[in-house]
Parts: structure tokens; C-alpha cells; sequence
């Protein structure tokens, strides 16, 4: 597997989104929802309509699944934003508990695969002028990113990423190598 860069600059994040409003709206939910959750690909992809819905067909405030790669459990916060879209694009593509939520256009019995999301996500960032290494699991690293940005809680972070050090934290958001790029911008002889 190669590395993948978080996307750090907000205006391209913002391109993405314009760009993707533009496609399909199964392919702006796959971006919006991986950018929100901070879920590996075979996570996100394996999200089925019953994972979203409560039993009054509402969509719930949290997301709760058990992650393949770990086997840990998360609960993960769906804002309101993201709640809304999720009910309308279900009515709208008249999904069933069963369905996955990024269906493969053939059958809406199974998701979209991995490489089908990478090649979405590749396509999108070389249309957007991104020139980082993107591919699906930038999703995931954005969020860190940015977060850490925000709030500067590196703790927080590993928590929700589910690391276990915090040196495994800052190396996967690239933050060592920026903190080496600030101090060689700082000290110039």
C-alpha cells in the first residue's frame, strides 16, 4: 500500500465538494461521510442503510459499527448537515434497510468496491488541481488533519483513530515533517 496524504489546504477540500456536487450524489455522499467519520475504506464501504436508520426510519445522531481492522467498536457523531443529507439521498434512491449505502451502479445489493472508490477519489482530485498523493484513505487523515488544526489535541486525535502511541499519531498526519519544514523556514544561516 502506498501513503496518501491528508488534503490540508480547506480551499481544495472545498473543490472537491463543488466538484462532486457535480457527479453523482452516491459519490458526494462517499466523500462527505468519509470526511466526517474518520472511517477506514472497508468500513465505510460496508455501511449499509440499517447502520443510519433507527427504528422510526430516522436517522440516528450516531453511527455505530464494529471496525474490521481493529474488531473495537466506534460511535461516531453524525452532524445534522450530514443526518439530512443522509435521509434525503435514502428517499431518494428508495434504499432498504438491507442496501448498502454506496451501491455499485449494477446492484444495489452490494457496495461499490475499493479500487472503484480510489479511482472516484483519483479522478476528483486530478480534476481539482490536487497534487498531493490522494486516495481513500486521505478521508480518513484529512479529518485528523484538520482537527488537529482545530483543536491541537493530538490525544484526542490517536483516541478517535483508534492508534495506539502518540508518535504513530503525528507521523500519520505528517506532522513531524511539518514541524522539520517550520524550523528549517525559521533557521536560515
Amino acid at each position: 500500500m502506498k501513503f496518501v496524504d491528508p488534503i490540508k489546504d480547506l480551499n481544495q477540500i472545498k473543490k472537491l465538494h463543488a466538484y462532486f456536487r457535480t457527479q453523482s450524489e452516491r459519490d458526494y455522499l462517499f466523500l462527505v461521510l468519509g470526511l466526517n467519520t474518520t472511517l477506514r475504506i472497508s468500513d465505510l464501504l460496508s455501511i449499509r442503510v440499517s447502520n443510519l436508520l433507527n427504528r422510526k426510519g430516522i436517522v440516528k445522531e450516531h453511527l455505530e459499527l464494529k471496525e474490521r481492522k481493529t474488531g473495537k467498536r466506534r460511535r461516531i457523531f453524525i452532524n445534522s448537515g450530514l443526518r439530512d443529507m443522509i435521509s434525503s439521498y435514502i428517499i431518494e434512491n428508495d434504499l432498504k434497510s438491507k442496501n448498502f449505502i454506496f451501491f455499485s451502479e449494477h446492484d444495489k445489493r452490494k457496495h461499490i468496491d475499493r479500487i472503484r472508490a480510489w479511482r472516484i477519489l483519483k479522478k476528483a482530485a486530478k480534476e481539482c488541481g490536487i497534487k498531493e498523493n490522494i486516495g481513500t484513505h486521505s478521508l480518513r487523515k484529512t479529518f485528523a488533519y484538520q482537527a488537529y488544526l482545530e483543536t491541537k489535541d493530538i490525544a484526542l486525535i490517536m483516541k478517535e483513530l483508534n492508534h495506539s502511541s502518540l508518535e504513530n499519531t503525528k507521523r500519520y498526519l505528517g506532522l513531524t515533517q511539518d514541524k522539520l519544514d517550520e524550523l528549517h523556514k525559521k533557521v536560515i544561516l
